[in-house]
């Protein structure tokens, strides 16, 4: 055999490799790109998530246990005193004018996410927010 005959039986069986190996995978352009970028960006997104749990991790809990009892213990009727004492003291306190001429006291607890209505001295309305 000479060497032209050998190159292009070796040329002959490559492309038929190539043909059996698009017949079997039938592979696409963007799967080929996937194919040699997934290691790259899988690597950045594991990065990226342990990232993301160690901030969960580290940062403060919005409202622990010992609140949850106590935001579901608040109830309407309650003084102002009770509930200072129950969740501290408030974010903010304003003032709501009704159409009555009723005026409403309104405290927001934002780490709680309560919005808590007074009416000479009492609550009157709990709002999760």
């Amino acid at each position: 055999m000479t060497g032209r005959r050998l190159r292009n039986l070796l040329l002959l069986a490559a492309v038929a490799a190539i043909a059996w190996w698009i017949y079997r995978d039938r592979p696409t352009v963007p799967g080929l790109v996937d194919r040699v970028t997934d290691p790259l960006l899988e690597t950045n997104a594991a990065v990226q998530e342990s990232e993301h749990k160690r901030v969960e991790a580290e940062a403060a809990p919005v409202i622990d246990r010992s609140q949850d009892a106590t935001i579901a213990a608040l109830h309407e009727g309650m003084t102002k005193t009770d509930v200072r004492e129950a969740l501290g003291p408030p974010d903010a306190i304003d003032e709501i004018r009704l159409k009555d001429r009723k005026v409403l006291i309104r405290w927001t607890y934002r780490r709680a996410g309560r919005l808590i209505d007074f009416d000479e001295g009492r609550v009157v309305s709990i709002a999760v927010r």
